[in-house]
């Protein structure tokens, strides 16, 4: 197993724009739609030409899901690499490499993206390679950055993860932190593309995870992480200008990430 393959979770979204700037990049036969039965028959007659996983009924809730595309995914196509991204975003490319400022990614510059995941991956020892989130992109002066907050679009090493027993299902939400804080403390360095961003329109849009985040889940979310991860993990109240449609006001977390990292250090 050494390839790389897409895997996009969806649930009962009707605009998959994630695929269509990765099908319009020439990517399609990476891609793997990750959605059940009932998904999979409508979006197949819409779109004929995707591929998909079709998760079993016992397979329920973002983090249960991830945790079977880690498991599944490399006996479905081979490929120790899964690179895991939300089903409604859209990509960014920094200006030039002296300039953070971001421009619309176009299909080249999606594909150099996917192939430096794919590379990083592959040739360095970081099991969890992030792509940065649009929103914050201009505080990193790297292109390349270490050990910093991970979630959306990532690359799993399905070997590492398995070997090290870190699992994407102990959370209800939040699992991507989760996961990337079991690694951290394990002494074992994330890495995050900032050459690179995603982006989304609106967050808790129809569909996906909106289907069941409600403030008590959040509320219990980030709680949970606090103690599982309690010397690294603080809760806090936020009220950002642009919240989550019903959840304007929430709790959520602060995570020291580099501490995290140290602290496996130290221990290992």
């Amino acid at each position: 197993m050494t390839d790389m393959k897409i895997f996009i979770p969806t649930r009962r979204r009707e605009e998959q724009r994630t695929w269509k700037y990765l099908y319009e990049a020439g990517l399609n036969d990476m891609v793997r739609i990750v959605c059940d039965e009932d998904d999979r028959k409508r979006l197949e007659k819409q779109h004929p030409e995707m591929i998909f996983c079709v998760t079993p009924e016992s397979v329920s809730g973002i983090g249960h899901t991830r945790q079977w595309i880690c498991e599944q995914g490399p006996v479905l196509t081979g490929a120790r690499y899964v690179l895991m991204m939300d089903d409604d975003q859209q990509f960014y490319a920094r200006k030039t490499e002296e300039d953070w400022h971001l421009r619309n990614a176009t299909t080249t510059d999606i594909i150099s993206m996917v192939t430096l995941m794919n590379e990083l991956a592959r040739d360095t020892d970081s099991p969890m390679i992030g792509l940065s989130a649009r929103q914050g992109n201009q505080n990193y002066t790297e292109q390349i950055v270490y050990n910093k907050r991970i979630h959306n679009t990532y690359v799993i090493d399905t070997v590492a993860f398995a070997k090290n027993g870190v699992r994407f299902d102990r959370m209800p939400l939040m699992e991507d932190f989760d996961t990337a804080l079991q690694f951290l403390r394990l002494g074992l360095k994330t890495t995050m593309v900032a050459k690179y961003a995603w982006g989304q329109r609106a967050s808790n849009a129809a569909g996906g995870c909106s289907l069941y985040r409600t403030n008590d889940l959040q509320s219990q979310a980030a709680e949970r992480l606090a103690a599982l991860h309690p010397d690294f993990v603080k809760v806090v109240i936020k009220k950002p200008k642009t919240g989550w449609k019903n959840l304007e006001v929430r709790k959520d977390v602060r995570v020291q990430w580099k501490k995290a990292y140290e602290s496996g250090l130290e221990n290992a």
